[in-house]
Order: structure tokens, then C-alpha cells, then sequence
């Protein structure tokens, strides 16, 4: 949980904890995200990697026969030659072409750096609970080894320091312990704890007390279920846990009744496949709107597109550690001490940050204010603390993603009412086309051409043909190599973070088959839309304008040119 909890610090602000959401509920994938809930933790983490997986295979654009030659080899899972089926030389081949594109990707820059190490992280994760499992020594030491860089890197000191200590006692085990225990320790598998003789069955020493000590005590008729939290309970409780649990399993043996579950791994289950690949669909359709292996020089969020600055160094996690590991070499455990500048900054510190002495520390404003509540007893004391800036920036103004959602009926408020229109044989109306947009309701299933039809219809009733409709642009920066930022930016990611809906190539007898605010949540179909009404607009003798982002001062700009 630890070492999740350290991926969770290298990739806050990255993106990740927003794909995250894309699964779980927002407050459940929060605690996943920093690894308080290991198990969806490790589901989730596992789910993003087959999803960076799914997209580095399809860019390796495998031919026909190989595809097929891994379709057969996946119905192969679980065969006792799967194994020998993956030495093979045609396997080999794609692999190490799937490992180059890998190195290719991570030239991309900074921002597929950083992910291509959250991919390295998560081998060494994978690679943990494999030893742990199985009972390899040797694998379960590397691991470690591998993850003291990260521990370092990510400021998580305390268990740097241990795992050194720990990695070194370990190392010299074979000089303080018997021959013969030593060989079981380390060749048979005695290292773990198994409480069966199934070969993957091993399990860390602190969930075998959740799974035997503490069960009895969060199960029906124990502590949390009905006999309380009193102290004389628990001290009760504490004093007879070990007695008390043989003799359950005595009465359990007796009776001949036990809870246990069945031989399939709950992983394996039809249900939690079905699950697993509908959340992966979910996954690949969010990373296919926020690439993260972008072609750019900048370290950005891929989900809200925040730039990090030049002190932003988290996709050289490894790297920092190494650097802090080498300088307490040599030094004994209580005289080790670290740096911040040791210590890597993720993109969450360009939005969660405070300066103390000049220098820029990232802050957790949840964690801040939770403390704040602990120490205030008064009123007086609140008072005190509020008069200092605790947010790294406006919360009037912004969350975290960006700009709060606006309220654009509030604006009226501050116009003065009109109580007759003015009358005029010589009108030329100017149209917000965003405003038109809306203003035309279509249904599910329309046609294109029937979409078209309803447009023209309610221009034609309501306005001149000597009128003006003046449409937003909507560019597409991944083409045009641009990253310019408009009025209209914030409001569009925003828009993009909660919309799934796929681009539409248009024919005039498509029909359109999703409602018209999920139908205009994508830029791209407005986009389209957007074309195509002008066309027919300007066939019927209006006149129309495209902004290159926002069409505000452009309405403007043309109401003005036209009383000129």
C-alpha cells in the first residue's frame, strides 16, 4: 500500500486520478488513487495498464497473421505450454518491438516520460505480489530494491530509510541464520505466510491479521457489528483475541460449518470479467480523447492540460531518488536526513502550492483543513486561522480542473429591460450562432437532412434574409500544432471532461443517434454541424461568419461594421 500510495504522489495532477473516476465513483477512486483502498487500487492501476498496453500494441500495427497467432495464443491462457508458447521466436520478436516502441514513446517528451514510468512502476508492483505469492525470494528482494527510488523520490522518507535497513538485514540473513531454515526460507517458499498448499496462495503478514485475528472482530457479533466500542470491550477483547480465535475454529470444526470460499478467484469470475471489460472500454475511450503519450516538450496534465513549469521534474522520479540515495551512503540510520530538493514535485504542485521563505512547497488543501478543524476549539480560534491564505488559489473562481461552471442567466440581471421593440422597416438582425444552436430543438434518431431542415425553418420565420448568423470556431489544435488559448478554453475542457460522445461523419441521410446536448458536447460534430448550416444558410440568401474561437467580439465587430 505503501509503494501505491508513492505512485499515487508521482502522478497527482497527471490525469490519472481523473481515469480513475472514469470507474469508480468520485470519492471511492480518490482513496484508490492514493492507496488507501488496496484493492481497487490494484484493479484500477492493472485496468490503465492494459489500456497504455491496447494502445502501444495498436501502434506497433501488427499484420493479419500475427494477429491472429496472438488470438490463439490468449485461448491458450491456463495451458500448461502457454509458458513455452511465449519463448517462441515469432513471440519474441513482437516483444522486443513492443519494447522499442515503447523507448520511442518515451522520446515523445516529458508528459509520455512520465507515463511510461508509471508503466515501469506498475511492472514493479506486479512483479511484487508475484513474489509475495509464489514465495521468490530473490524476486521479492529486487522488488524492493527497485522501489527505494520511488520511496525517496516521492518524500515517503520514513519507509526509504526502512527499506534500506531492511533490504541490507536481509541481504546478510544467510550469516545469522541455520543452514537448513535458510534454504527453506529462501528456495521453498517459507518467507510468506500460506494458510493452504495451493502454490499462489501466499499473503503478507499484515492482511493474514486482517484474515484471521481481526476477522472475528469486523465479522456479525463482533466489535464493529453490534457489541460497540467501549473501552472495557476492547480491553476484553485484546486480552482473549488469540484464545478466542482457536476456539472458534474449534466450534466451526465441530459443528462442521465454516465460511470459505469457492476454488475461483473472485478475479476470474464471469461477473468481474464482464465488468473488468466494460471499465476497460471506458479507459480506452478516455485516454483516446487525453493522449498520454503526447509529441511535446512541455510536463502537462492530460486531462485538464495544465503545463507544468521548469521545477515540475516528476517524470524523473527514478532519477531524483537515485541521486538521493547516493547522498546517505555511508552514513549510519539516525544520521540520514533529506532534502526537499531531493524530493520531486508533481503537476498538482502548479495548482496546490504556497511560497514559505521563497521556496515552493506543494500542499494537500483537504489534509490543511483537516488539521485546522482538529486544532480549533473556539470561535476565537477560527477566527485567528482565517486570516491567512489557505488555498493555493481562489475557490470562488476555480476547482481544481479549471474555471467553475458559470451561470450565463445571471448576466441578464444586470441589463436594462427594453419594453417595446423598436420598430424598424430596415432591420438587419446579427445572430449569436452558438444561441441557435440550442434554440432549435431536434430529437433522437433525426435525420441530418431533417436537422438541417428544422434550422432553416426557424431562421427563415424569424429573421431577415439580409441577417447575419455569426457561428464559434472550434480548431483543431492537434492538427493545426497550436496550443493558443481563447475565452472559450476553460469552458471547452470542462465540457470534454464529462462527454463520451464520438465524432459522426455525416451523410444527409445519417441519423443522428444521440440526444442534441450529447450530439453538441463534441466540438468536432458542432464543428461539422457548423459547416453545413452555413452552407444552407447561405444558399438561402443569409449571411454568416465563423469565428477562429470565440464569436462574442466578432458579433460586436459586425453590428458595429453594419451601422457604419
Amino acid at each position: 500500500m505503501s509503494f501505491l500510495a508513492t505512485i499515487g504522489l508521482i502522478m497527482n495532477g497527471s490525469g490519472l486520478k481523473e481515469a480513475f473516476c472514469i470507474i469508480y465513483a468520485e470519492n471511492s477512486a480518490e482513496k484508490a488513487f492514493v492507496g488507501h483502498a488496496y484493492s481497487r487500487a490494484i484493479r484500477a492501476h492493472f485496468l490503465v495498464q492494459v489500456a497504455l498496453a491496447t494502445i502501444i500494441f495498436e501502434s506497433l500495427q501488427l499484420t493479419e497473421e500475427e494477429t491472429e497467432m496472438f488470438d490463439a495464443l490468449l485461448l491458450n491462457v491456463g495451458a500448461e505450454i502457454f509458458q513455452e508458447d511465449m519463448q517462441q521466436q515469432k513471440f519474441t520478436i513482437i516483444r522486443d518491438r513492443f519494447m522499442k516502441q515503447i523507448e520511442e514513446f518515451q522520446k515523445r517528451g516529458p508528459t509520455a516520460q512520465l507515463w511510461i514510468q508509471y508503466w515501469d512502476m506498475l511492472a514493479i508492483v506486479k512483479n511484487f505480489i508475484k513474489a509475495e505469492r509464489s514465495g521468490n525470494w530473490d524476486l521479492h528482494l529486487k522488488c524492493i530494491e527497485q522501489m527505494i527510488p520511488y520511496f525517496h523520490a516521492s518524500g515517503h522518507n520514513n519507509y526509504a530509510k526502512s527499506a534500506h535497513l531492511y533490504l541490507q538485514d536481509m541481504l546478510t540473513l544467510k550469516d545469522v541464520m541455520d543452514e537448513h531454515q535458510f534454504e527453506l526460507f529462501t528456495t521453498k517458499g517459507y518467507f510468506t505466510i500460506r494458510r493452504s498448499d495451493k502454490f499462489w496462495c501466499g499473503v503478507w503478514s499484515d492482511m493474514t491479521i486482517e484474515q484471521v485475528l481481526m476477522r472475528s472482530m469486523k465479522t456479525q457479533g463482533g466489535l464493529t457489528h453490534g457489541r460497540g466500542m467501549a473501552e472495557s470491550v476492547l480491553t476484553k477483547f485484546v486480552l482473549t483475541m488469540i484464545i478466542l480465535v482457536e476456539v472458534c475454529n474449534e466450534m466451526e470444526n465441530f459443528c462442521n460449518v465454516s465460511y470459505s470460499t469457492s476454488e475461483q478467484h473472485v478475479d476470474s469470475k464471469v461477473s468481474r470479467i464482464t465488468r473488468d471489460v466494460a471499465d476497460l472500454q471506458k479507459l480506452l475511450e478516455f485516454f483516446s480523447r487525453y493522449n498520454p503519450f503526447p509529441e511535446t516538450t512541455n510536463i502537462m496534465s492530460i486531462f485538464s492540460g495544465i503545463v507544468g513549469n521548469d521545477s515540475i521534474n516528476c517524470h524523473k522520479a527514478y532519477e531524483i531518488g537515485m541521486k538521493s540515495i547516493k547522498s546517505i551512503i555511508d552514513k549510519d540510520f539516525e544520521s540520514v536526513k533529506f532534502t526537499r530538493k531531493n524530493k520531486g514535485l508533481s503537476l498538482q504542485t502548479v495548482q496546490s502550492s504556497v511560497k514559505v521563505n521563497k521556496e515552493t512547497i506543494p500542499i494537500d488543501p483537504l489534509l490543511l483543513f483537516q488539521r485546522l478543524c482538529v486544532n480549533i476549539d473556539s470561535k476565537s480560534d477560527m477566527e485567528k486561522y482565517v486570516k491567512f491564505e489557505l488555498a493555493p488559489f481562489p475557490l470562488s473562481l476555480f476547482t481544481e480542473n479549471g474555471f467553475r461552471k458559470n451561470v450565463k442567466s445571471q448576466m441578464f440581471d444586470f441589463f436594462t429591460r427594453i419594453e417595446a421593440l423598436p420598430s424598424s422597416t430596415n432591420v438587419v438582425y446579427v445572430i449569436d450562432g452558438g444561441f441557435l444552436l440550442h434554440k432549435v430543438v431536434w430529437q433522437k434518431n433525426d435525420t441530418f437532412e431533417a436537422i438541417i431542415g428544422k434550422y432553416l425553418t426557424f431562421v427563415r420565420r424569424h429573421y431577415t434574409n439580409n441577417s447575419y448568423i455569426i457561428f464559434d470556431g472550434y480548431p483543431n489544435h492537434e492538427i493545426d500544432n497550436e496550443n493558443t488559448s481563447s475565452t472559450k478554453t476553460a469552458e471547452r475542457l470542462r465540457r470534454k471532461s464529462s462527454s463520451s460522445t464520438p465524432f459522426f461523419q455525416f451523410e444527409q441521410h445519417t441519423k443522428i443517434t444521440f440526444s442534441q446536448d450529447k450530439f453538441l458536447s463534441n466540438d468536432k460534430n458542432k464543428n461539422e454541424l457548423i459547416k453545413e448550416l452555413s452552407k444552407s444558410f447561405r444558399f438561402e440568401g443569409f449571411r454568416t461568419k465563423q469565428a477562429k474561437e470565440d464569436a462574442d467580439s466578432l458579433i460586436i465587430h459586425t453590428a458595429i461594421e453594419i451601422v457604419e
